[in-house]
């Protein structure tokens, strides 16, 4: 058996052991006027030559960690000072490895993405789909790579169908007075069409770009029929004591003349057989004091001339108001003017004027 004396001095074997860890980060601390991060290689789209383009890595500076640690291990820094030397800190993303994916982005926005509907055919720019590409830096775990942005193709692309690949539809009109009347129609509208299933054509580009295959197929379509709005009139219309118009009621047989809501009068008149005083929205273009009026052929069915005619404002070809003393008010019996007693006529004459709003509705 051996036995120790505690009170006897003895021979200890120390050993010193540094953590490089936190003497890097003391040395880095400490010399932070030498040292130098590392700049990973990137990737970003350039707009101007429409590729995904390389930012090179930039290799940094940082202190000799393993060699300091092994000087102090071999009890270096006691009697003199150490010196600190520097290394070169590499880059977590390589240019090669960066290179890789921007060549991949490419690859992907070079293929060609063709929709079509119908006559109409949209392809997606590369400007687009280099919009839609995420480049994904991971220097943690030194990787570089892109992918697809899924959620804004699922966000941008049906805008793009709905302006690329169909028509707006545009709805007809009808003209309504003061107090919501029906006065007339102004336009037809025009059938639209729509993209039948945006999420069915998102899906598909969505795909494509995954694989990076490109993409060219046909879209379908639905028709978005035309529907008719109520439309005001111009607002000038539409206060009291406003702007002259005339309403001519065909079914009633009667003209009211207005200013603005303000009604003046409403009279009986003589209209057209057969619906001849044409529905619409017009304006008087000529007053003529006196004239005589011809229709028809000589000769033929239909024909007739009266001559001294009075107080005529034409708003619709040769359909206007006037005098007319041959047939009573209130009745259809003209070719298509609307006649009225010659003193009504004479004051119509008076206060209408070219440019004056005609509406003409059953």
């Amino acid at each position: 058996a051996v036995r120790y004396n505690p009170l006897k001095a003895k021979a200890a074997h120390l050993v010193l052991s540094v953590n490089e860890t936190t003497l890097m980060s003391y040395l880095e601390k400490s010399f932070s006027s030498v040292t130098a991060p590392a700049v990973p290689a990137s990737v970003a789209y350039n707009a101007d030559a429409g590729t995904f383009a390389v930012a090179p890595s930039k290799a940094g500076i940082k202190p000799d960690a393993a060699a300091v640690a092994q000087a102090i291990e071999a009890g270096g820094g006691v009697t003199a000072p150490l010196e600190v030397a520097t290394i070169a800190r590499d880059p977590a993303i390589t240019d090669a490895a960066a290179q890789t994916a921007a060549d991949a982005a490419n690859a992907r926005i070079a293929q060609a993405y063709v929709l079509t509907a119908g006559s109409k055919q949209y392809v997606i720019p590369a400007a687009t789909l280099a919009s839609w590409t995420v480049v994904n830096q991971d220097v943690t775990a030194g990787t570089i790579t892109t992918t697809v942005d899924e959620a804004k193709v699922q966000a941008e692309l049906p805008p793009l169908l709905t302006e690329n690949l169909t028509a707006p539809m545009e709805p007809g009109q009808n003209m309504v007075g003061p107090s919501g009347q029906y006065l007339g129609h102004v336009k037809d509208g025009k059938p639209g069409t729509a993209v039948a299933d945006p999420a069915g054509v998102t899906a598909a580009v969505i795909a494509a770009l995954g694989t990076g295959t490109g993409l060219a197929t046909d879209v379908a379509v639905a028709q978005n029929p035309a529907t008719t709005e109520n439309a005001p009139m111009d607002a000038k219309y539409l206060v009291p004591n406003g702007a002259k118009w005339v309403e001519v009621n065909t079914s009633a047989r009667t003209a009211t003349r207005y200013e603005g809501t303000t009604a003046l009068t409403t009279w009986p008149v003589v209209v057209g057989t057969s619906g001849k005083t044409t529905p619409g929205i017009w304006h008087v273009y000529v007053k003529v004091a006196e004239q005589t009026m011809t229709g028809g052929t000589p000769g033929e069915p239909g024909y007739y001339k009266v001559e001294g005619v009075t107080w005529i404002a034409y708003f619709n070809g040769g359909i206007g108001f006037h005098a007319n003393w041959w047939a009573s008010p209130g009745t259809a019996a003209s070719h298509g003017c609307v006649g009225l007693t010659r003193d009504r006529a004479k004051e119509m004459y008076d206060w209408i004027d070219v440019g004056t709003l005609v509406v003409v509705h059953t």
